[in-house]
């Protein structure tokens, strides 16, 4: 969903029309926006989509709250003063100042400890920034606050974790981005887009995004006219000359009818690909020859999805929602080994799914299930399984610390016990446990004994 350019948010569902017709409006405010959905449904793409379309647009800075340690986020956020801490070798501009006349977008604000809270809420109070080691407010900034988060913030303030006023504060303007299993019809169009995105189908991509991203003019719960786009796509290839080998085809439909099969052999013979759907499944859209056009990724022969393999991605719950999507297609095209993705080749919990997907909160606790499950019955490290998810963002804070309150559990309270049952050295326990302490993911011991 990310790209270069102006953002576009992809889909043709009415959630997603609605959404957009949300972002419109709230465009032409300085209103504050709070943003909530599940992990990986797109708030961030929500925030900049408004940011883009606002007066605001040059400049948009984003902070993740969840993955900077509460002692630098201040400084990240205010900035800092020459001397004011060990390291502090000159003055640095925080980030509401940079976002001056533009937006800041705070991510995963429920992540925010309380004393970073009543920090943030004296600025939103006053729009004064106090730079850490400064001795006196250094300017006062015109900046729209956004936030996003993936968990009940309601909830956190019945547990106090969580300040009231602040939330009253941020919650101005409230957005909801649906699941993306509420909105199924967008699947295909977004598998389609990530797909031309990772074989470096650009034509393909801008006219799926064009589609995926129309103004709100058009009908709003019509399925995409694939026919249309492959026509969009074979005059792009057509004006640049692009195409070429032995001929190219397309297959194309409707999303209620059927389209034209292609069999493997036709792919290996180079006479183009593509492949549609039938009943409630939407045809795959536009597909690309024989791999020989400009812009093609050479590496990967990836180019089309069989029926069969949609028909089981659309079927699937997207627990991980877009991000989801996002890297499923992408292991699609770089592990794959023919032109027609098949049914064997997807992940096996999309082969056979277990069930539905499950809200946002009880997939939190699955995930730390899971993590746990690796580490104890895998016998993965901590350092292989774990940290590499945190650092990218892919697992929050609450992850960390619920798997590390699980193995306190197992090892009633004993941090060097935790050690050998996430499979690190001894060696590593300072490291553990600075890891911890820096992103306030240590829980004290004595509860657990």
């Amino acid at each position: 969903m990310r790209q270069k350019g102006p953002v576009q948010l992809i889909g043709i569902s009415k959630a997603i029309s609605d959404l957009k017709a949300e972002v419109e409006r709230v465009a032409r405010s300085d209103a504050k926006v709070l943003i909530t959905g599940e992990s990986g449904s797109g708030k961030e793409v929500v925030a900049r989509a408004i940011n883009d379309t606002s007066s605001r647009a040059k400049s948009f800075v984003a902070v993740n709250c969840a993955g900077i340690p509460e002692t630098l986020l201040e400084s990240e956020l205010f900035g800092h003063v020459k001397g004011s801490f060990t390291g502090a070798y000159r003055d640095k501009p925080g980030k509401l100042e940079m976002a001056d006349h533009g937006t800041i977008f705070l991510d995963e604000i429920g992540e925010m400890t309380l004393r970073m809270q009543g920090l943030l809420l004296r600025y939103l109070e006053t729009g004064e920034i106090q730079k850490v080691g400064a001795e006196r407010v250094v300017r006062a900034t015109d900046v729209r606050v956004m936030a996003a988060t993936n968990r009940n913030l309601r909830d956190l303030i019945a547990q106090g974790q969580f300040r009231e006023d602040l939330f009253y504060r941020i919650n101005v303007i409230h957005i909801e981005v649906p699941p993306l299993r509420e909105r199924r019809e967008d699947i295909t169009l977004l598998i389609d887009y990530f797909l031309a995105r990772f074989t470096g189908d650009r034509s393909t991509e801008t006219a799926l995004a064009a589609r995926g991203g129309r103004t709100l003019t058009d009908e709003p719960h019509a399925a995409p006219g694939m026919d249309e786009l492959a026509g969009a796509a074979r005059d792009m290839y057509a004006r640049s000359g692009a195409a070429t080998g032995n001929g190219s085809g397309y297959g194309s439909g409707n999303g209620y009818g059927s389209a034209h099969d292609f069999s493997e052999d036709e792919f290996e013979g180079g006479n183009g690909i593509g492949n549609g759907g039938n009943g409630h499944v939407a045809a795959s859209g536009i597909t690309s020859g024989n791999g020989a056009a400009t812009g093609v990724n050479s590496h990967s022969p990836v180019r089309a999805i069989s029926k069969m393999a949609m028909e089981a991605l659309c079927d699937y719950s997207w627990p991980g929602n877009v991000r989801q999507v996002e890297n499923v297609v992408e292991r699609l095209v770089v592990t794959g080994r023919r032109e027609l993705v098949q049914l064997e080749d997807l992940p096996l919990e999309i082969r056979n799914p277990s069930g539905p997907g499950k809200p946002s909160r009880e997939r939190r606790r699955t995930v730390a299930d899971e993590l746990f499950r690796k580490l104890v019955e895998e016998r993965q490290s901590f350092w292989n399984a774990v940290y590499p998810l945190y650092m990218n963002r892919e697992i929050t804070r609450a992850n960390v610390r619920d798997l590390v309150h699980k193995g306190l559990e197992e090892a009633r309270g004993n941090y060097k016990i935790v050690l050998k049952l996430f499979n690190m050295d001894t060696t590593d326990y300072k490291r553990f446990l600075n890891f911890l302490r820096k992103h306030d993911c240590q829980l004290p011991f004595k509860e657990y004994r």
